[in-house]
């Protein structure tokens, strides 16, 4: 889910093949089959856009029973993301984890929806935010210690479809077929003003799109909700990833211009040279290339000139600096006291319970912290988007700052 307009259809289709055929095929979990995500990054409102919020509160609970990996004839172990900050750890204590919940913080779940293969020995940070990078060695010590001969896990685009690395005994497998676009970013349109002059992108909604075999020539094409074309251009073609803007204005059909970044340091354009606003609404933006077609929404939110949007903006700008103060507080205090605050951890993920020691506190407050800033300001989703904070969010911060406080009055 969260890879363009259609994700509904796709995962009922999965779920009916699991129905049909129960013993052959299989789902596993992975880091956005969470609610978190969801909201973020665009199936929970292709739901309540399609449905309602009753659909989207059983395909949570469909996501919690999913499995968070499988093994092959004893041989193959599968996950979505990735292996584990301790060493050790065994088939059994992964069957053992309690799945039927939102992954938290830190810990063998959130590895295993979140990790990824890094080419040299060791761990270290994940660029994520949130579970960490593993090293050959690491592969190689947790499949010889299960008598596992490979792994085999997803979580990362690919340009060939898969990669295999490792000492061959990892296969990376993400593929997406040509034309699709693979995600979409925040409605920005707010950016017209001068007030927020030198934020990117500056023309609106930004999309990204894969063409594995180019043709010279696209079409993006946009759709308002009762399928009258307000938007259509030419964009780029050739094989590889682009990123080109819908600068939220009507156009009309008809491919009258051809796409250009709009790189002048005055944001606010007027309405007799650009056209007017949309309407705020959904809109299905599809690029076409090579006779093949991609699409996703776009939530327009609302009029470029509202306080709200202002204040959405705002509000999020001022969640983020208190973040990174946040997470300076916590990587001070570590180092004050001695404890390790560069990206390794100190053995307290495979536990059960809350952390137990002041270095444990420390540890889970920061991964926390970086979690939070990760969804809102990593990835997919660029500095300065609309989107606030969401209450789960600003919740996850106040208890880092409550782990960070009881961490100091304990070490006195």
């Amino acid at each position: 889910v969260d890879r363009g307009s259609f994700s509904f259809e796709v995962v009922i289709t999965f779920i009916a093949f699991k129905l049909l055929y129960p013993r052959s095929f299989h789902m596993l979990r992975g880091n956005h089959e969470t609610k978190s995500m969801n909201k973020i990054y665009g199936f929970e409102g292709e739901v309540l856009h399609k449905y309602d919020k009753v659909v989207m509160d059983v395909f949570a609970e469909v996501f919690q029973a999913l499995p968070l990996s499988a093994c092959i004839n004893e041989k193959v172990f599968v996950v979505h993301g990735g292996l584990f900050e301790e060493d050790g750890v065994k088939l059994q204590q992964i069957r053992e984890i309690v799945r039927f919940r939102e992954p938290p913080a830190a810990g063998l779940m959130s590895d295993c929806m979140w990790s990824d293969p890094q080419p040299f020995p060791g761990r270290g940070p994940s660029k994520r935010g949130v579970g960490l990078s593993f090293g050959p060695d690491v592969t190689a010590s947790f499949l010889d210690d299960n008598g596992l001969e490979m792994m085999v896990r997803s979580h990362e685009v690919k340009d060939e479809g898969f990669l295999v690395e490792h000492d061959d005994r990892l296969v990376t497998v993400f593929s997406a077929p040509v034309g699709t676009i693979k995600l979409w970013k925040k409605d920005t349109s707010y950016r017209g003003q001068d007030k927020y002059s030198g934020t990117n992108p500056v023309d609106g909604v930004e999309i990204t799109y894969r063409l594995m075999n180019g043709s010279g020539s696209a079409i993006m094409r946009v759709e308002n909700a009762d399928g009258v074309v307000v938007r259509e251009l030419t964009v780029p073609g050739v094989t590889g990833t682009h990123r080109v803007n819908w600068d939220l204005r009507h156009g009309g059909p008809g491919v009258s211009a051809e796409w250009a970044r709009h790189d002048s340091p005055v944001l606010a354009r007027s309405i007799e040279t650009w056209g007017p606003w949309v309407s705020p609404g959904a809109y299905t933006v599809t690029v076409e290339a090579g006779g093949q077609r991609g699409e996703t929404i776009v939530d327009v939110r609302g009029d470029p000139e509202s306080p709200i949007t202002q204040d959405m903006y705002e509000s999020r700008e001022e969640f983020m600096l208190d973040a990174i103060a946040l997470t300076t507080r916590i990587t001070d205090a570590m180092r004050d006291n001695g404890m390790n605050a560069g990206g390794g951890g100190s053995g307290f993920r495979g536990r059960a319970g809350p952390p137990r020691s002041p270095a444990d506190m420390l540890q889970v407050a920061r991964r926390m912290v970086q979690q939070v800033y990760g969804a809102l300001n990593g990835g997919s989703v660029r500095p300065g988007s609309l989107y606030p904070p969401t209450q789960t969010q600003r919740e996850q911060l106040e208890r880092a700052r409550a782990l960070l406080a009881d961490a100091i009055a304990e070490i006195g």
